[in-house]
């Protein structure tokens, strides 16, 4: 399968998910990167998500730029202007969790071709996200509430 730019609401919605993410993780782990980011601007916080899957896009594709132009055919500031609309508007919280997990399955998928993805602290922050709403989903089963706790 191949690396592609994802799109602006795609964009917009990690976006949104990642400012209202708490910033710090139910095990105690803090990130100090989220609390800065919580403080800024929404359009700041899509221009570094889209970065981020640019920057991947740079790694796997070398013979092609890098920007959203050569990618969506779209000035940037277009771009960016839809990702911002999407991630203000009320859209992405009415999305089921299901919906968002897959979403940021796929924004990260798209996005790990940079030099050590797990090192970057964007990256991170959107893979325990999609942490996060993975286990909230499996803890809504019967199959888990009806688990052991251990084995």
């Amino acid at each position: 399968m191949s690396a592609y730019l994802t799109s602006p609401d795609t964009v917009g919605l990690v976006a949104c998910l990642i400012k209202n993410q708490p910033a710090v993780t139910n095990c105690g782990e803090s990130y100090h990167f989220l609390e800065k980011l919580s403080q800024q601007d929404i359009e700041e916080i899509v221009d570094k998500v889209l970065d981020l899957n640019l920057e991947s896009l740079k790694t796997a594709y070398p013979e092609r730029p890098a920007t959203v132009e050569e990618w969506e055919i779209e000035p940037r500031e277009v771009y960016v202007a839809k990702a911002v609309t999407f991630a203000n508007s009320n859209l992405p919280m009415k999305y089921k969790k299901e919906v968002l997990v897959k979403t940021l399955q796929c924004y990260l998928y798209q996005s790990c071709e940079i030099d050590k993805p797990f090192k970057n602290e964007l990256y991170k922050a959107i893979s325990n996200k999609l942490s996060n709403l993975a286990l909230d989903i499996v803890s809504d089963t019967e199959a888990y509430k009806n688990a052991s706790w251990g084995i």
